[in-house]
């Protein structure tokens, strides 16, 4: 799930980039365009066969990590050295930024179809393949709307915030701030979630919403994500805020449990995670951004390469950068997150040992031992032991909250301390 959504982030970042680039004669640009989609399509077809040696060595999640580098490969190559996007610029093309980020976003969304497709086609019917497939871009869809539509907005109106970048700042604030209230409604849409019908279960969680004075937009299946047993909670605005299970965790979890992950999903809300991880998020591009800058430092002046290069060592850098930051710092918080959530048992005055069944039956249900690693909720087993700890040593419990905001702190002042110094 994070990788798809990484993957997603890379896309976008490079059909921002590329729609900036170097302007060409129509001639040049209407061959740079059939290169790039003979390229394309030859990587696709290139990909297809891959796939089936892959099957044999490797699980579906490492084929598709591995098919997400070759078609962002693809795209690079296609929007940089070849510039193919230019000929929307060439012949004037109103709004050619926009419809040149869809048609970027389009060719990505059908590689990752046709890939997954590729896949699930090997064992599974045309149907099933079918269905996985549509969910691997439904997946993802949503997620694109603020982009596509910023993009349009910038695309419009940009030449008035041209010497302002002020007025550019607020303009992406408050259209952030806005993607946060409106987006969860569309992303439920896109994903066809249906209510839950369960009337007892749902019974039974009213009353811990009513308890501990949550207020949401209902209780939806996670239909997208069939293949897991998780739950989630998105939205900030009460009337737009969703929990969602998967069909798969309602089957396997007992009652209690449920109640318990619910109370999970509320520790979020209530530790306002999700107003948090954007301002998280944005430290990965102003980390980028630097990090960018200082090769730039380092590779001599008059170091001849083409503009092409410098964008691909500039974007390389980028990504190792953001990648890192990813892994390491968005990582270590939403760690800390998550057992914050897990400490809501508390607060909601449910036990802790239903919480830790739920771990466990976790654990059994995918056939493991608890032990593997997660580098962004901690594995089963430390979740269990650090809520066994918070039981014998109370304590514990705001030792690691003043512990998360100490280190939100620290983040803040040396995040504000960097974007001071680039202005």
């Amino acid at each position: 799930m994070f990788a798809q959504l990484f993957f997603l982030m890379l896309i976008t970042l490079i059909t921002a980039m590329a729609m900036e680039g170097p302007l060409q004669s129509v001639a040049e640009a209407t061959i740079a365009f059939f290169q790039g989609v003979a390229l394309y399509a030859t990587g696709l077809i290139a990909l297809y066969f891959i796939n089936k040696k892959l099957k044999k060595f490797l699980s579906i999640d490492q084929i598709l990590f591995f098919d997400n580098i070759v078609i962002f490969l693809l795209l690079f190559l296609l929007l940089f050295p070849l510039n193919s996007q230019s000929l929307l610029f060439a012949t004037h093309v109103p709004l050619a930024q926009t419809i040149g980020t869809a048609f970027s976003l389009f060719l990505y969304f059908f590689a990752l179809y046709a890939c997954n497709y590729s896949i699930y086609r090997i064992n599974h019917p045309r149907e099933i393949a079918q269905k996985k497939s549509s969910h691997a871009v439904r997946f993802l869809a949503p997620f694109t709307f603020p982009f596509l539509l910023a993009t349009f907005g910038l695309n419009l109106f940009g030449d008035h915030w041209s010497d302002s970048s002020a007025g550019t700042f607020l303009f992406l604030l408050g259209f952030a701030v806005v993607t946060m209230i409106f987006l969860p409604p569309i992303v439920v849409w896109t994903w066809k979630c249906p209510p839950l019908d369960d009337p007892p279960l749902a019974t039974t969680l009213d009353a811990l919403c009513q308890k501990t004075h949550f207020s949401h937009g209902g209780y939806k299946i996670w239909n997208v994500a069939e293949d897991s047993i998780t739950a989630a909670i998105i939205g900030i605005v009460p009337r737009w805020r969703y929990i969602l299970f998967t069909k798969k965790l309602l089957d396997v979890m007992s009652g209690p449990s449920i109640e318990a992950i619910v109370a999970h999903e509320i520790g979020h809300n209530k530790r306002k995670h999700l107003w948090i991880y954007p301002w998280i998020l944005f430290g990965m591009l102003v980390v980028g951004t630097y990090a960018v800058q200082g090769v730039a430092l380092l590779i001599p002046i008059d170091t001849q390469l083409p503009e092409w290069a410098w964008d691909s060592i500039g974007f390389a850098v980028f990504i190792a950068a953001i990648a890192l930051y990813f892994r390491f710092v968005f990582g270590f918080f939403s760690r800390q997150f998550e057992r914050q959530a897990d400490l809501y048992i508390y607060e909601a005055k449910l036990p802790p040992q239903s919480l830790i069944e739920a771990f466990l039956t976790l654990a059994r249900s995918l056939g493991t031992t608890g032990h593997e690693p997660s580098w962004h909720h901690y594995s089963i087993r430390e979740r269990v032991d650090f809520l066994n700890q918070t039981i014998e040593d109370p304590s514990l419990i705001q030792k690691h909250h003043r512990k998360t905001y100490a280190c939100l702190i620290f983040f803040t002042l040396c995040l504000l301390v960097l974007i001071v110094l680039s202005l």
